[in-house]
């Protein structure tokens, strides 16, 4: 899987502003054309480090066909390149029951798809519930970008 936009690096980009405005002068409608600016970013070697490593990984693991302990190499491996935060690497790490067996392959993009689904249904609006939603929304996010 290509990753081509992570919210974890920034990218390069580059955007013309130009405005027209009308102003009327006495009855007289004339035009004012402002000046136009361009905004360049620029992208740190680290930035570009991370988004190669953030494609190493992704090209390791089939989010589609992978178990729980896989996962959790996974989320370990993103941490220690400093992809992802250690709260992160938690919320990945926590698996959906006590006999959840973490040696079965699972389809790991519908599993997570399903259990936010699902606390987002049955929320009661309680902070631990919020807080939840939140943790599992981070992880959906994270398993979308790497596939």
């Amino acid at each position: 899987m290509q990753i081509t936009n992570t919210p974890y690096v920034n990218h390069a980009e580059s955007a013309q502003h130009s405005a027209l405005s009308t102003r009327i002068n006495d009855g007289q409608a004339t035009n004012t054309t402002k000046k136009t600016e361009t905004d360049t970013v620029s992208i740190s070697s680290a930035g570009r480090n991370a988004e190669a490593k953030w494609q190493e990984i992704a090209n390791k693991y089939d989010m589609t066909n992978i178990s729980g302990n896989e996962v959790m190499g996974m989320a370990k491996e993103l941490y220690d390149n400093k992809l992802i935060s250690s709260g992160q690497m938690l919320d990945m790490y926590t698996p959906p029951s006590i006999d959840f067996n973490l040696d079965e392959k699972v389809n790991y993009v519908a599993h997570v798809t399903k259990e936010l689904e699902s606390l987002k249904l049955h929320s009661d609006g309680s902070a631990q519930m919020r807080n939840a939603i939140e943790a599992k929304s981070r992880v959906f996010d994270i398993v979308k970008l790497i596939g």
